[in-house]
């Protein structure tokens, strides 16, 4: 199972491998928890790793990820991560309506 959020905590354990960056460790163990940080883990790596993955991998990052049809089924996106804005445009308009 691939999961995306922003906090690894909840799924922090005692058999786990961290990565930064990419995935430099084949997530293949199956009582193994394979956390990975990085902000471009992209919907072709989820089509890819999800027939690798024996247990969890646990992608963390800031923005949720742009994922097509086939790959929606394929991995669970943390609700918070999918409430976060990545609209600066808004976050701009927000900053100046504020002023006034």
């Amino acid at each position: 199972m691939i999961i995306f959020t922003d906090d690894d905590t909840p799924f922090r354990c005692d058999n786990e491998v961290i990565m930064v960056g990419t995935l430099d460790t084949i997530p293949s163990g199956k009582d193994t928890t394979y956390i990975l940080h990085t902000d471009k883990f992209t919907a072709e790596d989820v089509q890819y790793w999800s027939k690798v993955v024996q247990n969890r991998l646990v992608i963390v990052t800031r923005k949720a990820p742009k994922l097509n049809k086939a790959t929606k089924d394929l991995c669970i996106v943390d609700d918070k991560l999918k409430a976060k804005s990545n609209d600066n445009t808004f976050l701009l308009v927000k900053s100046i309506d504020e002023l006034d």
